[in-house]
């Protein structure tokens, strides 16, 4: 085969000559990794070189060293294991089916109710709105500013927990105006007092903040069917409200129970808008001798989640 022929040639810039004459101000080493044979040819001995690296000493405090890297890596290992514990036990404990993140459009909705005004009665507290605010904490903060109307002379101690835990004002998302007032016959809900209407009783409240984009509420607004059963219980709970202590309760309370059944809560494994409030409805109640079992169960859950 014929070797490629060059396109053009290049002329030597400078010749070197054979042999260089050092300067006696210089001073000569041997070459670690090679001898010169007596015919000047340079050859490595790989294996001698190896030998006597083997057949050095160890380097003083080099196993003081390995035994001290050693020693922090099975820290940095069992610190990773703890960290990995923290944030698992950290992980169960937010695990809770309210903390849901919320879209740009049901951020938007609710934002409109920035400043909105409650209106309720101290011997018919909404708590279902302090629920709701406990569920909200990690998704949609809510503040409650609250205010005694004149007509109240004294509110009672309970209902300071309204305004009590606070977070920083420029943390909440929702700012809501809470006015206790007397000679209300449900709670209101008012956004623009010239422009509209107040909404009234709880559970329209719910709806109200549900259908906004709350999805913590779980309110079937998609479901035509869903969404009967859960007016049907919304509406129990409504009456349950205003029902007198008696055997008017006993129907609504054996409704609820029904419709509770052996689930866990009325969402099934999680809580929903019927959830809050039956709970808020039957707390209103002073007398609960006639809740049946899983009723009882239930609604100790329920109070575990915020007292």
């Amino acid at each position: 085969m014929n070797k490629p022929t060059s396109m053009y040639k290049l002329k030597r810039v400078f010749d070197l000559p054979e042999k260089l004459d050092l300067p006696s101000c210089m001073y000569k080493l041997n070459n670690p990794v090679a001898c010169v044979t007596s015919d000047g040819d340079s050859k490595i001995k790989n294996q001698e070189v190896l030998n006597g690296i083997m057949e050095k000493e160890p380097i003083p405090g080099l196993e003081s060293l390995e035994a001290r890297w050693d020693g922090l890596l099975r820290q940095l290992l069992e610190l990773k294991s703890q960290m990995g514990d923290i944030r698992k036990t950290l992980e169960r404990a937010c695990n809770f089916t309210g903390y849901q993140l919320i879209d740009s459009t049901a951020l938007n909705n609710l934002k409109i109710y920035d400043g909105a005004v409650v209106n309720a009665s101290p011997s018919n507290p909404p708590y279902s709105l302090l629920l709701l605010k406990h569920l909200c904490k990690t998704s949609v903060p809510i503040l409650f500013k609250c205010h005694t109307h004149s007509s109240v002379s004294n509110l009672p101690d309970e209902l300071k927990y309204f305004e009590e835990l606070q977070s920083e004002q420029n943390k909440n998302l929702l700012k809501l105006h809470l006015i206790w007032k007397n000679d209300l016959i449900d709670t209101e809900f008012v956004t623009n007092p010239v422009k509209q209407i107040p909404i009234k009783g709880e559970v329209n409240i719910l709806r109200l903040l549900a259908c906004s984009g709350l999805k913590v509420l779980k309110y079937p607004c998609d479901d035509f069917l869903s969404t009967i059963k859960c007016d049907s219980a919304l509406d129990v709970c409504h009456q349950l409200i205003h029902t007198p202590i008696g055997k008017e309760r006993n129907p609504l309370i054996k409704s609820l129970s029904e419709k509770l059944g052996g689930s866990l809560y009325f969402g099934g494994n999680d809580i929903d808008i019927v959830d809050i409030s039956a709970w808020s409805a039957l707390k209103q109640t002073t007398q609960k001798q006639g809740l049946s079992q899983n009723l009882k169960n239930w609604y100790q859950k329920m109070d575990q989640i915020l007292f």
